[in-house]
């Protein structure tokens, strides 16, 4: 497909979202990005998982967002639906930025009540989480948001909190 941009149509690009295999950059992707990627159709992708992103705030618009992309791919052929955080909140992190840095070991109840928080809100708007992960891109360094995990870390935190996210937890 030499030429993908001509097929995405109307999409926002204020923020990055969702459509992990058209690698977010363009943004919260509109419906013709959706059937293109999700639709069984001729001259379309047919991936069956979309990947939303967990916001690092509480914001219930971006909250809203994802919860938006995620019922637009459902419509549009989505059939596993999971959701990654590119970062904790800054506050629970070791350099209070959403760049770089680890989850403050005393923060670890705190970030799994707020992976909760955001999986409930996909619930109550009628969208079948699959699985929430703990992080995207772990170990990669980056400019953009991130957070650094080390084995030790997941490890830790799995035994102790992912029981209480409530939601089928997956590992990178």
């Amino acid at each position: 497909m030499p030429i993908i941009a001509e097929d995405l149509g109307d999409f926002d690009a204020r923020s990055r979202a969702g459509l992990d295999a058209l690698q977010a950059e363009f943004g919260y992707p509109g419906m013709k990005v959706l059937q293109f990627a999700f639709g069984s159709g001729p001259g379309q992708l047919g991936f069956t998982i979309l990947r939303l992103r967990i916001p690092y705030t509480t914001d219930i618009n971006e909250f809203n967002a994802q919860a938006a992309v995620a019922q637009l791919g459902q419509s549009a052929g989505a059939l596993i639906i999971f959701a990654s955080p590119w970062t904790p909140p800054p506050a629970m992190k070791s350099n209070n930025n959403i760049v770089g840095g680890s989850l403050n070991e005393r923060s670890y109840a705190e970030y799994a009540a707020h992976l909760k928080g955001f999986a409930d809100h996909l619930t109550a708007q009628g969208v079948p989480l699959y699985a929430v992960s703990l992080q995207n891109e772990p170990d990669a360094s980056v400019t953009y948001e991130s957070c650094d995990w080390t084995a030790v870390q997941f490890r830790t935190f799995l035994k102790n909190n992912a029981a209480s996210i409530g939601y089928r937890v997956m590992m990178p």
